[in-house]
């Protein structure tokens, strides 16, 4: 028997999952708010494919950022991107 979950109980679960981990981390260095954002990007990207299956990294990206440095939207993929290099 499989349970089924909605996306709501999907994001709340990978939130909280998310936050345990920055509650580990700290804030303290640069590093750790890497790894938050990291982690935050890894929520969003869970949430949005939930939702559009077949989306890439930059869909994600574009859905749920908008980076307010005045760039476009190929410097809004590579300023996220760079979270995770």
């Amino acid at each position: 028997m499989s349970t089924t979950y909605t996306r709501e109980q999907v994001s709340a679960a990978l939130n909280a999952a998310a936050n345990l981990l920055d509650d580990q981390a700290g804030y303290e260095s640069s590093e750790t708010i890497r790894d938050q954002d990291r982690a935050n990007l890894l929520v969003n990207a869970a949430g949005h494919l939930l939702d559009h299956p077949g989306a890439s990294l930059d869909d994600v990206i574009l859905a749920n950022y908008k980076l307010d440095l005045g760039e476009d939207d190929g410097e809004t993929v590579a300023a996220v991107k760079g979270w995770i290099a």
